[in-house]
């Protein structure tokens, strides 16, 4: 298993494994090594998603077309990227933490219930897969309307956890958001 960023003088490399065959056969997963941050101060440098297994760039598109929906208010095809699991989890960036499908679901009508007028899309950082599970690291930025008040910027920190699911291609079983905080340094 490759690790997933190693520093090379001062620009940091993401690996995404994608292609080749099953975990435990005879097939390498092809290895791509991709900038996904360099100094801080230049900020993230995108992940090239085309080196990634296409059901799982389907899926991470699925996530992009979804995250838009909750953004303008319609939390349905957020809710069809989830996994039909007891054991997914949700930790919100307003503070709610559900496990189960049915409290994922129920929260995130909750969650696009307070948005409107809004768009938003992934930045990834990190997105690393190896058998049948993956992981996302990075940003959502948008815009919205919050509460009705005006629509202004969004952006929040996100860790994607998936699991490829046999009949149902790739599903996210965890999400952990928060609102960055404004550092100084």
């Amino acid at each position: 298993m490759e690790s997933l960023g190693r520093l090379s003088g001062r620009r940091r490399w993401c690996v995404a494994v994608g292609g080749g065959g099953a975990p435990g056969g005879g097939a390498r997963a092809r290895v791509s090594r991709v900038p996904c941050m360099s100094d801080p101060a230049d900020g993230p440098r995108p992940v090239d998603l085309s080196v990634l297994p296409p059901e799982l760039a389907a899926a991470l598109a699925a996530v992009d077309t979804a995250l838009s929906a909750m953004a303008a208010g319609d939390p349905e095809p957020y809710r069809r990227c989830w996994a039909d699991s007891a054991d997914s989890t949700l930790y919100g960036a307003f503070g709610t933490i559900e496990r189960g499908r049915a409290d994922i679901d129920e929260t995130l009508g909750w969650v696009a219930g307070r948005f409107a007028d809004g768009e938003l899309h992934p930045h990834y950082e990190v997105v690393y897969t190896s058998g049948d599970l993956a992981y996302t690291v990075g940003r959502e930025t948008g815009t919205t309307r919050l509460h009705g008040g005006e629509v202004r910027p969004l952006v929040i920190r996100v860790t994607h956890v998936f699991q490829r699911i046999d009949g149902q291609g790739w599903r996210i079983v965890h999400r952990h958001g928060d609102h960055p905080p404004a550092l100084e340094r």
